[in-house]
């Protein structure tokens, strides 16, 4: 299997919502995290952020989905990309207040 099918396995069980336990196996156990926008920002692991994601993807916005636009991949580097937006009309409103399902 190559980089870019292992990461693309990986991006989908994390953005998903599979949390730890379904991406664990496409990375390193001690693997770090870093992001500069909240709030995120204070996780450090990979771990803590597929958990972060869980939650994101089973609670806070459930019935989100994502439409993926593109991706790469750079083989000298290792190093996948993906971009994708975000879709949850119903999550917006229920997450902002205005509507309790």
């Amino acid at each position: 299997m190559s980089g870019f099918d292992i990461a693309k396995q990986f991006f989908e069980a994390c953005e998903t919502g599979l949390g730890w336990a379904g991406c664990q196996s496409f990375v390193a156990a001690d693997a770090s995290f870093a992001a500069q926008n909240q709030p995120i920002a204070d996780i450090a692991s990979v771990e803590g952020y597929t958990e972060w994601m869980k939650q994101m993807g089973n609670e806070t916005l459930r019935g989100a989905s994502y439409t993926l636009h593109s991706s790469a991949w750079d083989e000298a580097n290792r190093c996948a990309l993906f971009f994708c937006d975000l879709s949850c009309d119903p999550c917006w409103r229920r997450w902002s207040g205005a509507c309790h399902q």
